[in-house]
């Protein structure tokens, strides 16, 4: 009789991890920048930025996507509009491995997540071509407010990209 009482308080246990598992999981929703990068700082990503309940995430055939290499962003700017990504909506981002044939990665037009570690911020910008043979530098883009391609003020180094915007959660 004891034993019963042992399993069913064990199945009670699991049962409550489980859910409090799944249920209270809650996912950071990085703020980035979609616009000119001068107007962007820190605190302001910061304060964009938060918690939100975690959510199972379907592609548009409605199969699950294994999001366990990806993060969540916000875009805060209309810099990629013409492109279909416009403010407020919400990004899932595939995480670059660092390792990883940058060529196997990306492919011109892939809009990419870069960190600035100097101002600190995320941005967005769409990905032209490499300015060296070793493809350690890329050239970027963004539009303007008129929707005109502006190509980025300074190249971007390799290193400093994050990941590449596989889907946008806000237009299903």
């Amino acid at each position: 009789m004891g034993s019963v009482y042992f399993i069913l308080v064990f199945v009670c246990v699991v049962s409550f991890y489980a859910y409090c598992n799944l249920s209270l999981k809650r996912d950071y929703i990085q703020c980035v920048e979609a616009g000119n990068s001068n107007e962007a700082n820190y605190e302001e990503q910061k304060e964009l930025s938060y918690y939100a309940p975690h959510r199972m995430i379907k592609d548009d055939n409605g199969r699950m996507i294994d999001a366990q290499n990806m993060m969540q962003v916000k875009v805060n700017g209309d810099c990629m509009a013409p492109i279909g990504i416009n403010s407020g909506d919400i990004l899932l981002v595939k995480k670059i491995d660092k390792n990883e044939d940058i060529d196997k990665v990306i492919t011109k037009g892939d809009v990419l997540l870069i960190y600035l570690s100097d101002k600190r911020i995320y941005k967005l910008r769409a990905f032209d071509s490499y300015e060296d043979s070793e493809k350690s530098v890329l050239k970027t883009y963004r539009y303007d407010d008129n929707k005109i391609r502006k190509d980025s003020s300074k190249s971007h180094n390799r290193k400093n990209i994050i990941g590449v915007v596989e889907y946008n959660l806000s237009v299903r």
